[in-house]
């Protein structure tokens, strides 16, 4: 298995979507990622690729290391 991440605190998470006046559904929709992935890395029963950390990391404005684990 390659490199994969998971979200360091899903609630801390959800908040900073909440903050930028997103919902779920709109953030996912912006960065292409589906609702029901962002539902299981959110859950922990999933776990990200790197490209899919980077995407919502940039659009978060975030470092990868700030939101993700190894």
């Amino acid at each position: 298995m390659g490199t994969t991440f998971k979200i360091k605190n899903p609630d801390k998470f959800v908040e900073k979507i909440a903050l930028r006046g997103d919902t779920l559904r709109s953030f996912s929709r912006r960065t292409g990622i589906s609702e029901t992935a962002f539902n299981k890395y959110i859950n922990q029963s999933g776990r990200l690729r790197p490209t899919t950390a980077k995407k919502i990391a940039d659009e978060l404005h975030e470092q990868i290391d700030d939101i993700f684990l190894l």
